[in-house]
């Protein structure tokens, strides 16, 4: 891996996420493998932002790795309101009422897993909670949780063996378009830093 500046880093991840956002509108949601491809391509690009956000909040605190720059480091780097309005826009409210209903107790989804039980039992209470979050009064307990959600789709989906049934485009599809918002969102943020950048404003 290269070593790059946060300055250099910007104009270099703009280009790389642009590049798979493209790929990603190669892909629809007729048939699962398209949709499983589309929520890839729109994850690596995520990734990428994600990364680059957490480098400009300078050394926060990450005791979970990975998942506090995709959920808690972006929402602080970007804008929890910002990010609320971004999800919630159009048809965005009624994916969030489809993705928290999918996870519901008693409901077709479970996003947690009880450890040692290989993948086959819930672990009720984490689902329990991010339920709860996702219908929060707390605009940031409320956005961290929309976060978590699509960060713990990608875990289900990358890890472990998964067998694709049609039905599982009830929940990809939405997580989807949720996570397409939030790329969409990020990457005019980035656009923006590059724009002050260019014009020598902080």
């Amino acid at each position: 891996m290269i070593q790059l500046s946060i300055e250099d880093r910007a104009p270099w991840t703009e280009k790389f996420c642009k590049h798979w956002l493209e790929k990603a509108n190669d892909y629809d949601f007729q048939s699962v493998n398209s949709a499983f491809d589309k929520f890839f391509s729109l994850f690596v690009t995520y990734n990428m932002l994600y990364s680059y956000m957490a480098l400009t909040l300078q050394n926060p605190k990450n005791p979970n790795g990975d998942k506090d720059k995709a959920t808690k480091h972006f929402a602080e780097a970007v804008g929890y309101q910002r990010i609320w309005d971004a999800v919630s826009n159009g048809d965005g409210l009624a994916d969030i009422d489809r993705l928290r209903t999918l996870i519901a107790d008693g409901g077709k989804f479970f996003l947690f897993i009880e450890k040692g039980t290989l993948g086959f039992e819930p672990d009720k209470d984490e689902n329990t909670r991010l339920y709860n979050d996702l219908a929060s009064a707390n605009i940031e307990v409320k956005v961290v949780a929309i976060l978590e959600y699509i960060y713990q789709v990608r875990c289900n989906i990358f890890h472990g063996n998964k067998t694709l049934h049609e039905e599982q485009l009830e929940i990809v599809q939405p997580s989807t378009q949720c996570l397409e918002r939030v790329v969409r969102l990020g990457l005019d943020v980035l656009s923006q830093h590059l724009i002050k950048k260019d014009r020598g404003v902080r």
